[in-house]
């Protein structure tokens, strides 16, 4: 009897710890050519996900100079981004729980 009262406890302790939220983070990255947006969801932290959304936004500017993209080009637009040479506008917004 004792251990029928304290399965509903054991089960809360099992999964509490899974109840990260999920967290959404868009990057828009603008320049002359044009404007590129990233987007990436997931359960960490909110700072590697405006970093990884960056870098997806990046990507896709990237990809858009062509087949001649010279080595580096994500990072550099990521630098130059994160030092105002190239616009840039980072939103997040908390999600459903997993």
């Amino acid at each position: 009897m004792v251990c029928l009262t304290l399965l509903p406890l054991l089960v809360a302790a099992i999964t509490l710890p899974g109840c990260a939220r999920d967290v959404t983070c868009t990057t828009e990255v603008t320049d002359a050519a044009g404007t590129w947006a990233g987007a990436v969801t997931d359960a960490r932290p909110e700072a590697d996900l405006r970093r990884e959304s960056l870098r997806v936004a990046c990507g896709k500017r990237c990809a858009a100079s062509g087949p001649t993209s010279t080595p580096g080009c994500v990072s550099r637009c990521a630098v130059d981004a994160e030092v105002g040479k190239i616009g840039v506008r980072t939103s997040c917004e908390e999600g459903s729980s997993r």
